[in-house]
């Protein structure tokens, strides 16, 4: 790329020369193919993106669970529009450009996750949904458990911005180095975290969901889950694989292929294409039908009033300000590193000789803070007998 370094290891220069460069018809380059192409699919996602966000912001009633589907759904055509601009700059401009595909990516993948937490837990009582969950999820985890994933996803977030920033600054200082796998430059440590962090969210996603699909099913999380993680999957094994090439420094242009299509064009084109084939589906796997006031679910007519505000103005706002992911990752930081008390235990069964009855002889194990005072509660006045 150029890069001018006083280390003794030389970045390898690229083959960028090869054969004069030709047009793949008439006068129509791939370079500018490749723009309309991928522009054209970049308005085609916005405007798909722009009546989902119109149909959930005008029938806001659930702005818990709405705003995070509008954050989801936004992340193809905010990848489609930097795919575009990939396709339309040449040489280090793509590169500076590339990491905000991550940035958009780890904001969705937390609001997804927060959207399976709604899903699972809706009163946000995590504690007593693991609790009582024992009996038709015996895996389903504890808060403690929970709050550790959350760390998990929620770190992409910030690490995304970070990488982003880290590539943005080696590039200017011509430590970067996309040609090479040497430990001297950043590419290759860039490379690195990202496939460790992006790892870390996909795995901590996945674990909440194996865990407690029984509960989420009714809500379509699976075809959610499906239809979000196959564009998070593709770009990341697309990225990694391009990345592969481009360090090996085996891509090499032809008569109709630059160097830049080869490492930015393509790999964007590509993507390009996915996000026209699989982001329609989204209108189907993140309706805005059952939000609607009168809806008929399994659990009855859907009565909560709109809360979006005139032309759903609330609902945009709500979507936009992130700071209940932050607040998440606070979360899950003070779960990680900060020594909290593993909640774990308190659902594992009690000792067979250590059990609560009520007036009706219900039996209670006193697994959550809140089971426990109620318990005390009831014992105090008498409703109660420990044994």
């Amino acid at each position: 790329m150029g890069q001018k370094l006083s280390s003794p290891a030389a970045c390898p220069e690229p083959d960028t020369q090869g054969p004069t460069l030709q047009p793949i018809t008439g006068t129509l380059t791939f370079h500018r193919l490749s723009a309309y192409v991928s522009g054209a699919i970049a308005i085609f996602a916005a405007l798909v993106a722009i009546f989902i966000t119109i149909m959930h912001a005008s029938h806001f009633s659930d702005p818990k669970r709405q705003k995070q589907i509008i954050r989801v759904v936004w992340m193809p055509p905010s990848f489609a529009v930097i795919c575009f601009l990939m396709c339309c700059f040449n040489g280090n401009a793509a590169l500076y450009i590339a990491p905000g595909l991550d940035v958009f990516e780890g904001i969705a993948m937390a609001s997804f996750f927060v959207l399976l937490t709604d899903y699972v837990a809706p009163d946000g009582d995590l504690d007593g949904f693991f609790s009582s969950a024992k009996g038709d999820m015996p895996q389903a985890g504890s808060e403690a458990w929970y709050q550790k994933l959350t760390f998990g996803v929620t770190q992409w977030v910030v690490i995304s911005v970070l990488l982003w920033i880290a590539t943005a600054a080696s590039l200017a200082a011509g430590t970067y180095c996309v040609t090479s796998r040497n430990i001297h430059f950043a590419h290759i440590w860039i490379t690195i975290v990202r496939v460790i962090s992006v790892g870390l969210a996909v795995i901590s996603i996945l674990q909440f969901y194996r865990r407690t699909a029984k509960a989420s099913k009714p809500h379509g999380a699976l075809k959610q889950f499906i239809s979000f993680k196959i564009l998070v999957f593709l770009n990341f094994l697309q990225t990694f694989i391009f990345n592969l090439l481009r360090g090996g420094n085996d891509l090499h242009p032809s008569a109709h292929l630059s160097y830049n299509d080869l490492t930015n064009g393509i790999p964007a084109l590509i993507l390009s294409f996915e996000i026209a084939l699989i982001y329609p589906i989204f209108i189907f796997t993140f309706p805005w039908a059952p939000y609607k006031k009168g809806y008929v679910s399994a659990t009855g007519p859907n009565t909560k009033s709109y809360h979006g505000g005139f032309l759903g103005h609330r609902a945009y706002f709500a979507a936009i300000n992130i700071i209940d992911i932050f607040a998440a990752l606070g979360n899950g930081l003070q779960a990680k590193f900060g020594g909290r008390e593993d909640v774990g235990e308190q659902y594992a069964p009690p000792p067979s000789n250590y059990y609560v009855l009520n007036e009706n002889q219900d039996t209670y194990y006193p697994g959550s803070s809140q089971e426990r005072i109620y318990m005390n509660q009831r014992m105090e006045q008498g409703g109660a007998q420990r044994y």
